[in-house]
């Protein structure tokens, strides 16, 4: 049920509003970014929409981080790496929740699957996967004050390394069809 605002309620938000304003105001970065993040928002951009369908922040048994210690690369086969608990490279379940992987799907027809790494000095390291491949596509990461773009090899993988934690989004260009990007989420 959606509460109504009532003219005394958006006086006094509005009274409020100005005393933040006049003792605590937003430094011009904050505004300059969050100005430019506004076409950006759902239903005002000229890009498509992935749905999120999958994000193991939502669950602390989802697949998490390779290995025991967290230590293992995501890239991980050798036996060597199997025998320290890195399962070849696969992503294992019950594992150190220092990593994130999110799903998103558009029209159930594109899968883009994100792998954020663990957080290190502030940065993470970002593995994911696009099916179906298009050659030539390439994804996007965002953040407020920069962007880093990864072309996608002929399986649909892609890899980033020194995004910073903190609000990100990713899109993805396919050659013939229109940019989709992600919502915007922390990291």
């Amino acid at each position: 049920m959606r509460q109504r605002w009532h003219d005394t309620d958006l006086a006094l938000l509005a009274e409020v509003a100005g005393l933040f304003e006049a003792r605590d105001p937003a430094p011009a970065q904050v505004v300059a970014d969050a100005t430019a993040a506004l076409p950006l928002v759902a239903g005002q951009s000229d890009v498509d929409r992935f749905t999120l369908c999958a994000d193991s922040a939502g669950d602390p048994d989802q697949a998490v981080e390779p290995g025991r210690d967290g230590s293992c690369p995501p890239d991980a086969d050798s036996p060597a790496d199997a025998d320290a608990g890195c399962g070849g490279g696969l992503l294992l379940r019950g594992t150190r929740p220092t990593a994130r992987i999110l799903g998103f799907t558009l029209a159930d027809v594109v899968r883009l699957d994100v792998w954020l790494g663990p957080a290190v000095r502030g940065r993470r390291a970002v593995l994911g996967l696009v099916g179906p491949v298009r050659p030539a596509s390439a994804v996007v990461v965002r953040w407020p004050r920069g962007r880093l773009r990864a072309p996608v090899d002929e399986v649909g993988r892609f890899r980033l390394s020194g995004v910073p934690v903190g609000p990100v989004s990713f899109l993805l260009h396919q050659p013939g069809a229109t940019a989709a990007a992600t919502d915007w989420f922390v990291s």
